[in-house]
């Protein structure tokens, strides 16, 4: 009987880890901290090429919690001295440059693989905005898994006109 028990606790054991294993892709998705939130971005076709080409596009709020994309993947025009100050003693050339050096250290953190790892189970971009006095930027993780038809995920996104990001102010 002893060991009936044993077998018994160990059979449980086993379904109940097996069932974390079967879970559906979306809930593995990575948790958000408390300064991110979900946001909804309208994507036009210059925004949806911008994303496919350069992985990335300028958005810009409209309302609370809703985006859209504009033309722009990186600082276009003046460089300093003539660039103007925008926003806390920022230019636009160094807020965008502040917006890339968060997006590559989030890249290169737990979080940062986390999302690469989901965008590889789910064969979905996992879309993150980073945002820093009115100029915010949307990123596409891609999935590195050659089995995912990432063209057929864009074109989905181009016919509902808008996806889902986790904005970090």
């Amino acid at each position: 009987m002893k060991h009936f028990a044993t077998w018994c606790a160990a059979l449980l054991a086993c379904v109940i880890f097996s069932s974390y294993a079967f879970r559906s892709a979306d809930t593995n998705k990575p948790t958000l901290t408390i300064a991110e939130s979900k946001v909804t971005v309208k994507v036009d076709a210059i925004g949806i090429e911008q994303l496919k080409s350069a992985k990335l596009s300028a958005v810009q709020e409209v309302s609370k919690n809703y985006f859209v994309t504009i033309p722009g993947t990186g600082p276009v025009g003046p460089v300093e001295p003539w660039d103007p100050i925008i926003c806390d003693g920022m230019t636009h050339s160094q807020l965008w440059a502040d917006i890339s050096t968060r997006y590559n250290n989030w890249r290169n953190s737990a979080a940062g693989a986390a999302a690469q790892q989901w965008a590889n189970q789910t064969c979905q971009p996992y879309m993150i905005c980073f945002a820093n006095c009115g100029l915010a930027v949307l990123y596409a993780i891609e999935p590195t898994n050659w089995k995912c038809n990432i063209a057929q995920w864009y074109g989905e996104v181009a016919k509902r006109g808008s996806l889902e990001a986790v904005l970090v102010p």
